[in-house]
C-alpha cells in the first residue's frame, strides 16, 4: 500500500501508475494501446518515436492555455557536449545539461531555470541490507522470507545481522568508514559545478531549517581505516560496485570518484557499469549483495515527500527495492504518518530517523543534485515548470513564450 499511495501522488504518470483509456485499450488490444496516443493536453503529437523524437503542433484555443510555441520539437540527444554545442550554435532553444555545463553556460549568458524545484540525493545503496526476521517480522500475515542477497559474512562486510550484534555492528562501522572516505565538498565543486549542496544522509538537505549539525559525516580518511580496522578489516576488502550507466539520475563520474576515494582506505570497487535494465533483474529478486550506485529524490518544496520515498525503498514485499528492507524506517514512516497535523511531532520522529540514519548509515548520500534546465533567453522566455517529486521530469513546455 505504502509503495502504491507514494508511486501515484509523487510520481503520478512517470512512475507507470498512470490511467489508461479502457476504450481504446478494448479497441485496438494491449499491445497497441500502449502506442496509440491518447491525450487532451495542449500539444497535439504529430510524430513520436521512442527514444528519437516527438514532434507536436500547438492546440489553439486549448481550454486550458494555448501554447506559446506553435510547433514543439523534442530529440533524444545522449552525449552532453553535443547539447551544449546545439544550444550554443541555436540549433535547441532548452536542453537538459549537466551541472557542471550549466554552470559555464550560465556565465556565458543563458539561464538555468529551476522551476522544477527538486533535486535528487545522489547515494550508495548499500545492498544486501535485507534486516527484516522471519522469527519477529511477518507481511500480509506470514512470516517475512529470507533474501537471497543477505550475506552477511566477511565475503560482505557492509551487511549487518541484526540476529548477531557482534557482525551486525562490525558491518554498521565498515559503513560508517565508507562514508568517511568521502571528500563531499570536492565532489561538489569539481563535478557537480559547486551547485550541488552537500548531503551526509538522505530524506532533509542541509538547507533546511531543521538540519542539525549534528548530522554531518566528517571527511576523515585516517579514522575511517581506524574504524575498518576495528571492524576487522584493516586490509581493507574488495566488492563489485555496480553504476547504472543509462539512467539520468545516475552520474557515473560521481560514482567514479566515489570509488576512487574508497581506494585511498583500502576497499577496492570494482566498478561494474552495466545498464539498469539488465542489473534491475537482482533487484526484484532480492539478489542485489552489494553497494550500488542510485538515487533518492527531494523536493525542494515540501521536503516531507522524501521521507515518503525512503520508506518505500526498505518496503518488504514483492516487486522493487532497493536491496535495503529495514523495519525500523518502516516504523519511523508509520510514526511520522500517524501524526500528521502536529509538525512539531512529526519533526521529533524526523529527529530520530535522522540520528538512527548517521547511526547505521545503510545509505550514504553525498550531494542534493538540482535539476535544472537550461534556456536561451533570447529565443525563450516565461517557462514555469509544475514542481514535481521526479527529477528530470521536464513539463509544462506551453507556458514557454517566444521573445519578440
Amino acid at each position: 500500500p505504502l509503495a502504491v499511495r507514494w508511486g501515484w501522488i509523487h510520481g503520478g504518470e512517470s512512475s507507470g501508475h498512470c490511467i489508461l483509456s479502457k476504450d481504446v485499450y478494448d479497441r485496438v488490444g494491449e499491445e497497441a494501446a500502449v502506442t496509440t496516443l491518447v491525450g487532451t493536453g495542449p500539444w497535439d503529437p504529430q510524430v513520436w518515436t521512442a527514444g528519437v523524437e516527438l514532434k507536436a503542433d500547438a492546440v489553439v484555443d486549448h481550454w486550458r492555455v494555448t501554447p506559446g510555441f506553435a510547433q514543439l520539437h523534442m530529440l533524444e540527444v545522449p552525449e552532453e557536449q553535443v547539447r551544449v554545442a546545439m544550444l550554443r550554435t541555436g540549433q535547441a532553444d532548452i536542453i537538459e545539461a549537466a551541472l557542471k555545463s550549466v554552470k559555464s553556460l550560465v556565465d556565458e549568458g543563458f539561464e538555468a531555470n529551476a522551476t522544477l524545484r527538486n533535486f535528487y540525493h545522489a547515494a550508495v545503496f548499500m545492498g544486501g541490507n535485507f534486516w527484516y526476521d522471519p522469527a519477529v517480522h511477518t507481511f500480509e500475515g506470514e512470516a517475512v522470507n529470507i533474501r537471497p542477497g543477505f550475506k552477511p559474512d566477511d565475503e560482505h562486510p557492509w551487511i549487518g545481522d541484526p540476529t548477531d550484534p557482534v557482525r551486525h555492528e562490525r558491518a554498521r562501522k565498515v559503513r560508517v568508514a565508507m562514508s568517511m572516505a568521502l571528500d563531499r565538498a570536492a565532489i561538489s565543486e569539481t563535478i557537480l559545478g559547486g551547485l550541488a549542496p552537500i548531503s551526509y544522509i538522505p530524506g532533509i538537505p542541509i538547507t533546511v531549517p531543521e538540519w542539525d549539525d549534528r548530522w554531518e559525516i566528517p571527511f576523515d580518511p585516517e579514522g575511517a581505516k581506524a574504524l575498518l580496522a576495528e571492524a576487522g578489516y584493516a586490509d581493507g576488502f574488495e566488492f563489485d560496485f555496480w553504476i547504472p550507466n543509462d539512467f539520468p539520475n545516475v552520474d557515473v563520474e560521481v560514482a567514479q570518484a566515489i570509488a576512487a576515494m574508497w581506494e585511498n582506505i583500502g576497499i577496492r570497487a570494482k566498478q561494474n557499469t552495466i545498464a539498469y535494465t539488465a542489473g534491475r533483474p537482482n533487484l526484484m529478486t532480492k539478489e542485489q549483495d552489494s553497494p550500488w550506485m542510485w538515487f533518492m529524490v527531494g523536493d525542494g518544496i515540501n521536503y516531507a515527500s522524501a521521507h515518503i520515498r525512503t520508506a518505500t525503498y526498505n518496503a518488504h514485499g514483492v516487486g522493487w527495492n532497493g536491496a535495503v528492507e529495514i523495519p525500523e524506517l518502516a516504523s519511523f514512516q508509520n510514526r511520522w504518518e500517524s501524526l500528521a497535523g502536529d509538525r512539531d511531532a512529526q519533526i521529533e520522529v524526523f529527529s530520530e530517523r535522522a540520528d538512527w540514519l548517521k547511526e547505521w548509515m545503510p545509505f550514504i548520500t553525498v550531494a542534493d543534485v538540482p535539476k535544472l534546465w537550461v534556456t536561451n533567453p533570447e529565443t525563450v522566455t516565461g517557462w514555469k515548470m509544475f514542481p514535481h517529486v521526479e527529477p528530470g521530469t521536464v513539463n509544462n513546455l506551453e507556458t514557454a513564450q517566444p521573445v519578440k
